[in-house]
């Protein structure tokens, strides 16, 4: 799936719909995908999950009529969005726990009065046994379509951030109105 053209001219990523003939930049639909986990933090919600954060000036990400900040896209135009997002985790059998438990989740969070609400949309859950090989990587890829209001934001939080590869091509959140 073609989601972005480099131009040798600005050296910029574009969006590869912006090509399209009779296109018009007053008509981009929102989409966004930032790559490659920076850091993570631990969420405040007593679920033992970590809010993973992006690098957005990777020359793999971009984002068009979306913001992001903190692990979270911001949305300004509501809609039908694909959420999506995939993770890999990179395992050892012979430092790590028998059975741990790799999770990967999206949440949306509303504003609500003086705070915010958080709802889960996706969650993966991958249990390892000790019958895998010496190290092994697992990927964890989850995504559909919600709707979306307007300042709703979306995040990918996950367990043991530790775990987690460093490649820009296999871990990635992105999202596009359809």
């Amino acid at each position: 799936m073609v989601t972005g053209l480099y131009t040798m001219q600005t050296g910029y990523h574009e969006p590869f719909y912006s090509y399209c003939d009779g296109y018009k930049d007053s008509i981009r639909k929102p989409a966004a995908r930032v790559v490659s986990i920076e850091h993570s933090t631990p969420a405040n919600d007593n679920s033992n999950t970590h809010i993973v954060h992006w690098d957005a000036a990777n020359k793999h990400s971009f984002v068009v009529n979306v913001t992001y900040k903190n692990g979270r896209f911001a949305i300004v135009q509501k809609g039908y969005y694909y959420i999506y997002s995939q993770v890999t985790f990179k395992e050892s059998n012979i430092t790590d726990k028998p059975y741990t438990s790799l999770c990967h989740f999206i949440f949306k969070i509303k504003p609500n009065g003086n705070g915010e609400y958080t709802e889960k949309l996706l969650e993966s859950s991958q249990s390892k046994c000790q019958l895998q090989s010496q190290t092994s990587n697992s990927t964890s890829y989850i995504g559909a379509v919600f709707y979306l209001a307007e300042n709703d934001k979306v995040q990918v939080k996950v367990t043991h951030p530790e775990k987690t590869t460093k490649s820009p091509h296999s871990n990635y959140f992105g999202l596009h109105m359809i």
